[in-house]
């Protein structure tokens, strides 16, 4: 069971208002959300967000190789896409602190979001608990349409921001995008990742977090079917960029497709999900359920990789393991004592 930050905790319930009432359709359309939806969503899915960012970026930092690449700098550059209240930006800030000196590194982070209630608790939440002389924030309002409207205003923002990002994230931000309308925006993890690619460091990784769920059926969104899992389609796009870039960029986590991409023939069908389970005031067993990807220029995936032994099996989610590059659902009952966790870097 994972906790929220106690100090956080008190700040979204008690001095944010924020209510717990869980509405999985409603999530799945933030951008235009009223100040009362808007809290309903900081106190149901921030603290699903701020847990899974703490626990995927300290498992990240945890790694030798990582962790070697970030304590020895004296600035760390930061862009988060999607930011909504910041739940995955302050649940990094919280595995950074523990594992970084912080006071002494410089660290400067671009925010951006489109619903100016989310963007103002943002910056509350920030300025009461996580601001110091080291940090910058600079939060972003910024609507995009679709996915061509996207690929525009973010190519702006990235050649006027004139950085380089040692952590680019996004969580449950493109996903808004295919529940709309599927059709027109298919593609947008594909062309996140080109839109990156150039503003990531050496040593950089860029982080794509989203929901497992089944695109919603609407008017636009009419082909509904087995194959349109939100995990599905992100592994597809994800997969063919980087068949299609020569390897320019590599996987970390999961650590089969590091093994496996090149040959893949599954990646429409395979299926990754992590499950968290968390622990806050208003449910103490609240459940969310994930997928993600961690992206780095090859070279430094392979040198992280080089410290870690190739196993044949790798489980992906309950009941569905990766073995040798091919997927497989409710085999074995072997597997579940010989598979090592895909989302683990050990």
């Amino acid at each position: 069971m994972l906790n929220i930050n106690p100090y956080l905790e008190r700040f979204i319930f008690d001095e944010l208002k924020a209510q717990y009432d869980p509405d999985p359709i409603a999530a799945l359309h933030n951008l235009d959300n009223n100040e009362q939806q808007s809290q309903r969503y900081l106190g149901t899915y921030f603290p699903r967000s701020f847990v899974e960012s703490y626990n995927i970026f300290y498992r990240l930092f945890n790694q030798e190789e990582i962790y070697k690449n970030f304590i020895g700098k004296k600035k760390i550059n930061i862009l988060n896409i999607g930011s909504g209240s910041g739940g995955d930006l302050f649940g990094l800030i919280e595995a950074m602190k523990d594992f970084f000196p912080l006071e002494t590194i410089m660290t400067n982070i671009i925010s951006i979001d489109g619903n100016v209630n989310a963007v103002s608790y943002q910056k509350k939440i920030y300025e009461q608990l996580y601001q110091n002389s080291n940090n910058h924030l600079s939060v972003m309002e910024q609507k995009f349409e679709d996915r061509y409207d996207f690929e525009e205003k973010i190519s702006k923002i990235l050649r006027n921001s004139n950085e380089q990002f040692d952590i680019i994230l996004t969580f449950k931000f493109i996903s808004e995008f295919y529940n709309r309308d599927y059709e027109l925006n298919r593609g947008l993890y594909h062309s996140f990742i080109k839109q990156s690619y150039d503003y990531l460091t050496p040593e950089g990784m860029l982080i794509i977090e989203d929901v497992t769920n089944q695109i919603m059926k609407n008017q636009k969104n009419n082909i509904f079917g087995e194959r349109n899992f939100i995990g599905k389609i992100m592994n597809k796009e994800i997969t063919d960029y980087m068949k299609q870039n020569n390897g320019k960029l590599g996987c970390l986590i999961p650590i089969c497709c590091y093994h496996w991409y090149e040959e893949c023939q599954d990646n429409l069908e395979c299926f990754h999900q992590k499950i968290f389970n968390i622990n806050h005031r208003m449910n103490h067993k609240d459940i969310s359920k994930i997928t993600y990807k961690v992206l780095a220029h090859t070279d430094f995936v392979d040198k992280v990789m080089q410290r870690i032994d190739k196993q044949e099996c790798y489980q992906i989610a309950p009941e569905r393991y990766c073995i040798n590059g091919t997927y497989h659902y409710k085999e074995l009952n072997v597997i579940n004592d010989t598979a090592y966790d895909a989302f683990s870097l050990r």
